[in-house]
């Protein structure tokens, strides 16, 4: 195990001690929306019947909502389809 001892002034650290990955092309897309257009995100589908479908969705929609602030739009809605695809959208 490496352990280096470092002064305060040396800390390096991120907002809420992680950080966001946020994928360019999704927040190049978004930035292009407009209110009343969805994006259909086949790319971040999850599976309906995984164990972790509940933790899967909540990543997705974190995602989602990281990529529209980083394109400008203060507020997004997420709607999910049956199959478990979501589509989000800029809102007033």
């Amino acid at each position: 195990m490496d352990i280096e001892i470092i002064s305060e002034s040396e800390v390096v650290f991120t907002k809420r001690g992680r950080k966001a990955n946020t994928d360019p092309k999704l927040v190049q897309a978004f930035k292009s929306m407009k209110k009343g257009q969805f994006a259909k995100l086949t790319s971040l589908k999850v599976d309906l019947k995984s164990e972790t479908y509940a933790t899967d969705k909540a990543r997705v929609s974190a995602q989602i909502r990281s990529a529209m602030s980083e394109a400008g739009h203060k507020k997004c809605a997420i709607r999910w389809t049956p199959d478990g695809i979501p589509q989000a959208g800029p809102v007033a």
